[in-house]
């Protein structure tokens, strides 16, 4: 069938018998007149329109354009299907018809993700999609409910109906879709349009009405008004030849029919008239048949002239072995359609260094924000340049974009592994700083004794070999003490803390002036190990040696200030 719709297109006139029409994303072509396309275009703007204002986003936008071909009834035309073409997707429709709910299902789908920056409430997106698929537009009204096929009414459907065609709660259903549609969590979007919650996310009594009306099969539908489309705005041009040449492969590629096939209606237009978009076509085909050598022959006469779509010079990119000329097709592929995720990835797989690469990755899951494994690897890239905080953000983001419970399981696993990975880099990193300020102490005191004995031998050079006085040792502060006892209490106070410790004699106090300042070490002598302090008594009791100055502090009530804080093994019984 897919055969003989090629053919036929490929043996059609290319007169004036095409007409384009243009709104929003959608470019209509159309054999059939000017009036068939105008429906089927005022249809695909209300639907656009329809399902964005369900989720709260009246006017949703898309990366790629829609290329809609309205066909005459009786010239072969293949079943109505909505797929990714050559240029962005592609719609066949029939003219003096319209296609079935699967083709508005699908292109439903394909709004909502490229709208909604998480997945909703888990089976409410396939709801929502299976409601409008079979929104019936009559002019400016449409009318909504009228039932999807038996394997789309599912319980989310079904409630979803059921709020959107009762008159009271029509409203509020948009309140609950726009909230779940804003990240929201269901119980949450239940209270802000309910106002009472349900007992958690589709408690008992919620499934069993909806049940209940599924199982009574009574669907009503409501005629609600449509969106305002000036019918001066919807003006039909002729159609140009270059254009039409090539809707034969682009149906091909959009439908999914045999790469040999789409090839051979790319070569079919290429043999009428070369030009980029052809070239592109079959280059796209030949990829299908795993023939990167001869695609690229394709692409570089694409990229060649003016025309080219952005598709051309990315899949030339990812070909090209040089990397300054890959930069630069990716670079023209990125002007071509700054809304595509996929360049930016390629932009970031080139780079050698994090800091680039987190540009180009942050790009990516702005663009993509769906896509988990974008936002791991801009974690990844981000724990790399020790941006901790934006990494576990990333991580979050990545965690709330899970599309089921089995990724939801994998993802909180990864995301505990990187709060462990986190806290270890964050340790050594303190580690490392205190060992670097130890260091710079020491070569610091070692100049100062280093220039004391210069000065002293140049002192006795001078004395006629007479020594000098004796020198004062490098004064440092007050002397620090020691003490072992028992860690009996923390007390949190903010950024300080104090500690009470039990000795045999009396309490001591001590205080923390800053808690991140203060060195811990375990019992092996490493900095950490039991090093967790919990606010408040500590049960059961822990002997430490602990390291202060004395420097009383009547306010808090302590003796000292405390340097280093070591816990001890524990005593053999």
């Amino acid at each position: 069938m897919m055969r003989t719709l090629i053919l036929l297109l490929a043996m059609l006139p290319l007169q004036a018998a095409w007409v384009e029409l243009k709104h929003g994303p959608f470019v209509v072509y159309s054999d059939a007149g000017a009036e068939p396309a105008r429906v089927a275009l005022n249809h695909l703007e209300q639907f656009r329109f329809a399902v964005g204002e369900a989720v709260g986003k009246p006017e949703p936008l898309l990366a790629w354009p829609i290329t809609v071909v309205v066909r005459k009834p009786g010239k072969g035309a293949t079943a109505p299907f909505f797929g990714f073409s050559r240029d962005g997707w592609i719609l066949a429709w029939p003219a003096g018809s319209q296609p079935d709910a699967r083709v508005f299902h699908d292109l439903a789908k394909a709004i909502l993700e490229g709208n909604l920056v998480r997945p909703m409430a888990p089976g409410f997106e396939a709801a929502i999609a299976s409601l409008y698929s079979t929104l019936e537009v009559h002019g400016q009204r449409w009318t909504l409910g009228t039932p999807p096929q038996q394997s789309d009414r599912t319980l989310e459907w079904a409630l979803l109906h059921r709020l959107a065609v009762t008159e009271e709660s029509t409203s509020r259903c948009r309140v609950f879709l726009s909230n779940l549609a804003n990240g929201a969590e269901e119980e949450i979007a239940w209270r802000n349009a309910y106002g009472q919650p349900t007992g958690g996310p589709w408690s008992p009594k919620m499934r069993d009405a909806a049940s209940a009306y599924l199982k009574a099969g009574q669907f009503g539908t409501k005629i609600l008004p449509a969106k305002l489309i000036v019918e001066r705005e919807l003006h039909d041009l002729p159609a140009l030849p270059s254009r039409i040449r090539l809707l034969p492969g682009d149906l091909a590629l959009g439908g999914g029919a045999p790469p040999a096939e789409i090839r051979a209606a790319y070569e079919t237009a290429l043999n009428e008239k070369a030009s980029p978009a052809g070239h592109e076509g079959r280059a796209l085909a030949l990829l299908l048949q795993n023939k990167p050598e001869d695609a690229r022959e394709d692409l570089v006469a694409a990229t060649a002239l003016d025309g080219a779509g952005p598709r051309a010079w990315y899949e030339l990119a990812r070909l090209e072995k040089d990397p300054a000329e890959k930069l630069k097709l990716l670079q023209a592929a990125v002007k071509l359609n700054i809304r595509w995720a996929e360049p930016f990835l390629e932009l970031a797989a080139m780079e050698p260094g994090p800091v680039r690469r987190e540009v180009h990755l942050k790009k990516a899951a702005e663009l993509q924000p769906r896509d988990t494994q974008i936002w791991l690897r801009l974690a990844q890239t981000q724990f790399d340049l020790q941006h901790f905080a934006d990494a576990e953000k990333s991580m979050r983001v990545a965690l709330d974009a899970a599309a089921d419970e089995a990724s939801r399981l994998e993802l909180t696993k990864r995301f505990e592994d990187f709060q462990q990975m986190r806290g270890d880099a964050e340790a050594a990193a303190r580690k490392r700083l205190k060992d670097e300020d130890k260091a710079e102490l020491e070569r610091l005191r070692n100049e100062a004794l280093a220039n004391v004995h210069k000065a002293e031998e140049a002192a006795n050079a001078k004395a006629g070999g007479v020594k000098a006085g004796k020198v004062v040792p490098w004064f440092e502060g007050p002397p620090q003490q020691s003490v072992t006892a028992k860690f009996k209490q923390f007390d949190c106070l903010g950024k300080r803390a104090r500690l009470v410790l039990d000795r045999e004699d009396k309490p001591l106090r001590l205080l923390i002036p800053d808690t991140t300042q203060v060195l811990i070490v375990g019992p092996d002598g490493t900095e950490g190990g039991e090093a967790k302090l919990g606010c408040g008594a500590q049960r059961p009791a822990r002997r430490v040696k602990i390291e202060y100055v004395a420097r009383p502090d009547k306010a808090a009530g302590t003796s000292g200030d405390a340097v280093s804080i070591q816990f001890l093994a524990a005593e053999a019984p």
